[in-house]
């Protein structure tokens, strides 16, 4: 809460944007599939949510340096690590697909007939969430920290998705409880017709870069830098 007091526009801003892209992206599912498309799109948020908090980062990222957050700083470290950002996009956008694909297929269990028993329904519904959840686990453990550590430090992709899963699986009773937070935030979110998004992604891109510091060791790191020049101090906050 601390940082979006620190910057409420900022903040603001970053959620409206979400929103924006959000709304876009729904859009184009439906006209391309109807509503399964769209039912599809929008459970596959949870594979994409997090590169949309990436530029969010920078909030708490200039706070904790002593430093009052800008427009001017979250673009340029939303611009520094791009290339990092987009080897990890690649990789969620080919999840992604695979999930949309895989519910298209889940979809011949959906109960056909008119007085379809509760068994028949279970069925269905126990298909959909175990297979939701094989997809959602190897997302969550790939992503968790990685992007909050590739904002922080000059480190690869590869490196940070690898010290990203190492702390997920050092960690799982927390990281448990941290992926029903994420996943009961954007489904809230996604329930208030998209809108909730403005504020609930803002919060857990600030909520996650906290859990990066706290979860990863980032002084075998050099800092990056920032665009005022002075890299925030990693040991200051351990």
């Amino acid at each position: 809460m601390e940082d979006l007091r620190a910057a409420p526009a900022i903040s603001l801003g970053l959620g409206l944007v979400v929103v924006a892209i959000s709304l876009a992206l729904s859009g184009l599912f439906f006209l391309l599939g109807g509503g399964v498309a769209l039912l599809a799109g929008l459970s596959a948020f949870v594979f994409v949510g997090p590169l949309l908090a990436i530029a969010c980062y920078e909030v708490p990222r200039a706070r904790l340096a002593g430093r009052r957050p800008t427009c001017r700083g979250v673009i340029g470290l939303a611009r520094r690590t791009l290339g990092e950002a987009m080897v990890l996009a690649i990789v969620l956008f080919v999840v992604a697909l695979l999930w949309i694909r895989a519910v298209s297929l889940a979809h011949v269990f959906f109960p056909a007939e008119a007085d379809a028993g509760i068994g028949s329904w279970l069925g269905f519904l126990v298909v959909i969430a175990a297979v939701g959840a094989i997809f959602a686990a190897l997302v969550f453990a790939a992503s968790a920290f990685s992007l909050p550590l590739v904002a922080d430090r000059r480190v690869d992709m590869t490196i940070a998705v690898l010290s990203s899963v190492r702390a997920v699986f050092a960690n799982p009773g927390a990281s448990i409880v941290w992926a029903s937070v994420i996943l009961i935030s954007a489904l809230l979110g996604i329930a208030l017709a998209l809108i909730g998004l403005a504020g609930i992604v803002p919060w857990l891109g600030y909520a996650t870069f906290h859990a990066s510091r706290e979860a990863l060791a980032g002084e075998a790191w050099p800092a990056r830098e920032s665009d005022d020049g002075a890299p925030p101090s990693f040991a200051a906050t351990r």
